[in-house]
């Protein structure tokens, strides 16, 4: 193989980071991008280090198609609180390019644990693209009954309040008699009379 195929890979451009994905208080995901060279590329390797042009740690990311605009892309999982010099080298059988420009990565701002104000209610909050801390939805608990009322505790989320027990309701069934809620439920009678019968059966008799 003609390793001239390989040199400009010394070129390499690292282009950016993408935004974030939050996986938790300890660790960010992140998509590094860059330029593939021209000529034949069996795999890349992603140099990482504490400081600038110190790599303690090489991970080989073996081949990576590009994507339909002719990007490189892979994704890296960093911890969050240290910052990261990173550069990427390509190789084949016949040797190793050269290293990318370097990118530095910073610690991230955001500790996705500190946005957490304990309520549940307001949703669950989570760092957002800028490294602020953003807002949750906020639990819909449901419409409220003839026996109980739904609401939110700070921290068991949705609960539902039952009214007296006793409290006459309406379980909506027509065969049932003297509704009265029990346990934040409306519970009937069944009967021979059943609602609005006026002590008769409803039932008919062959058309009679």
């Amino acid at each position: 193989m003609d390793r001239r195929s390989l040199r400009i890979a010394a070129s390499l451009s690292l282009l950016t980071w993408i935004v974030p994905a939050a996986l938790g208080a300890a660790e960010r995901d992140r998509v590094l991008e860059w330029i593939p060279p021209a000529g034949i590329v069996d795999g890349y390797r992603v140099h990482v280090g504490a400081a600038s042009s110190s790599y303690d740690d090489v991970l080989d990311l073996g081949s990576v198609p590009k994507d339909p605009d002719g990007i490189c892309r892979s994704t890296l999982t960093l911890a969050a609180e240290r910052d990261y010099y990173i550069a990427v080298s390509a190789y084949n059988a016949a040797g190793e390019s050269g290293l990318s420009n370097e990118i530095r990565v910073e610690a991230s701002a955001c500790d996705p644990a500190a946005c957490d104000d304990g309520n549940v209610c307001n949703g669950f909050e989570s760092c957002g693209d800028d490294g602020s801390c953003s807002a949750g939805v906020p639990l819909s608990c449901g419409e409220p009954s003839a026996c109980a009322s739904p609401t939110c505790d700070p921290v068991l989320g949705c609960v539902s309040i039952a009214v007296l027990n006793g409290t006459e309701c309406d379980d909506g069934n027509s065969l049932t008699s003297g509704d009265q809620c029990r346990q934040g439920f409306c519970v009937g009678r069944r009967g021979k009379s059943g609602k609005g019968g006026g002590g008769r059966s409803n039932k008919s008799l062959g058309g009679r």
